[in-house]
């Protein structure tokens, strides 16, 4: 009796601690094509399996991976399997969010009343009916991307910040958003704003939401983005 309780004493030691899987991501929101950084967290693990579905390369087993998300997006769950020197395994599992880069909204804060020669915008002294459009390209020979159905008539000083509701995707690349004024039967273009977007916005929050802020003469326009 007192041979078998020793051997199970030694064979239950030998196993060594478990294992306690843990990571952190970088990002729990990420745009499609981004990369994101996991962080091991584990304790008493000697090796590691990674899966990430939403990911390019989505089975790894470096200490700390990083994952390059794909192009479809959705909510994908990274799997961390955290193995002792025994091979005991524990596992670990945070949802991981792709989506792409979104225009939620155009908000125009200032813009001159008036045009560059100091002439009101129409003739009978009216302020300017405006709508906007965004172009893909430096400039509207390109195809339209954004072209909203709201135009914001008689534009005076008094008026509050003009707010167009967006819906398009905005990936990095050379886009141009061009503001006009009908005038009648006519649209004169008040403004053509090229710009480039190398990446996500710098004040991005945890949910993935952020805005580019782009500044020419009097003008302000902000654009507001989620990640969807």
């Amino acid at each position: 009796m007192s041979l078998l309780v020793g051997l199970a004493s030694c064979s239950k030691s030998d196993q060594g601690p478990a294992s306690i899987a843990d990571f952190t991501l970088s990002r729990n929101v990420i745009e499609v094509g981004e990369q994101v950084q996991a962080t091991n967290q584990s304790q008493h693990a000697v090796s590691y399996r990674w899966r990430n579905p939403g990911a390019v390369d989505s089975a790894q087993t470096d200490s700390n991976p990083t994952f390059t998300a794909g192009t479809i997006p959705g909510t994908y769950q990274v799997t961390l399997l955290a193995s002792n020197s025994q091979e005991r395994v524990t596992r670990v599992t945070h949802p991981l969010r792709i989506g792409r880069r979104t225009l939620k909204a155009i908000h125009l804060n200032l813009l001159p009343l008036t045009r560059p020669t100091g002439q009101p915008w129409h003739a009978d002294g009216t302020g300017p009916n405006i709508s906007c459009t965004i172009h893909a390209g430096p400039s509207i020979v390109y195809v339209n991307v954004f072209a909203s159905a709201t135009t914001f008539p008689n534009v005076q000083s008094a008026t509050p910040a003009l707010t167009w509701s967006g819906g398009s995707d905005l990936p990095n690349g050379t886009w141009s958003i061009e503001f006009l004024d009908k005038e009648g039967s006519y649209y004169n273009q008040m403004l053509l704003l090229p710009f480039d977007l190398t990446g996500p916005p710098a004040n991005r929050d945890a949910e993935g939401n952020g805005s580019y802020t782009f500044q020419s003469g009097a003008w302000t326009v902000v654009l507001e983005m989620a990640t969807l």
